[in-house]
């Protein structure tokens, strides 16, 4: 990029008047944020056109695995008219 004044200008009006079609945020945490559950390789869930991205620099042992169905066939179905069982899967 140009240093001139005039390229420092052009780039703050771009700044200032753009309207992007989507908005990105970075967290630098795993967890909930407002509506939406990040961990570090996906995001669960969309709040409005607004994603948000993981950026943090601790270790994780997340990953995903797996589908929906072979999770409710495989782990949920053994759980089905048991109220212990499906309050201890709940937090999980």
């Amino acid at each position: 990029m140009a240093a001139s004044r005039r390229a420092r200008e052009l780039l703050f009006d771009y700044l200032q008047f753009s309207q992007p079609c989507r908005s990105i945020i970075c967290v630098d945490r795993v967890g909930w944020h407002d509506e939406v559950f990040v961990l570090p390789d996906v995001t669960i869930g969309q709040l409005n056109c607004v994603e948000r991205v993981f950026q943090g620099t601790s270790s994780h042992r997340y990953r995903t695995e797996g589908t929906l169905e072979q999770w409710r066939s495989e782990v949920a179905r053994f759980c089905a008219g048991n109220s212990r069982l499906i309050f201890c899967l709940s937090p999980a």
